[in-house]
């Protein structure tokens, strides 16, 4: 259903990059378990808890959104990536994952798009 997903955003709003990753508990770690997006390439990569914009997310459970990212900023999964938008997937109290979106482009999020 996660593959569906990502492909379904990516037909509709062709990001660089589309993933949805799964908190691991256990390891305090999230793992990319679905991608779409031409630079599809983070497939069962772990991102610490805290590290970068999705580990952010994943900390905090606050949606963040990145629009010029530059060096030393919280930069997303891919380096090559200038905007990035993380969104906490949850139910109830409890954080499942994060859904996580880049582009290559600087202020790729147009405020309408943010609020789909």
């Amino acid at each position: 259903m996660m593959a569906d997903i990502v492909r379904e955003i990516q037909k509709n709003f062709r990001y660089d990059h589309i993933g949805i990753g799964i908190m691991d508990y256990a390891t305090k770690d999230i793992e990319i378990k679905a991608e779409a997006g031409t630079t599809s390439q983070t497939l069962g990569r772990r991102i610490p808890v805290g590290s970068g914009v999705l580990g952010k997310v994943a900390r905090t459970g606050v949606s963040a959104l990145v629009q010029n990212a530059g060096p030393g900023q919280l930069a997303g999964v891919l380096p090559e990536s200038r905007a990035v938008l993380c969104l906490p997937i949850s139910y109830g109290e409890t954080l499942l994952g994060v859904l996580n979106v880049e582009s290559r482009d600087e202020n790729a999020f147009a405020p309408q798009d943010v609020l789909i």
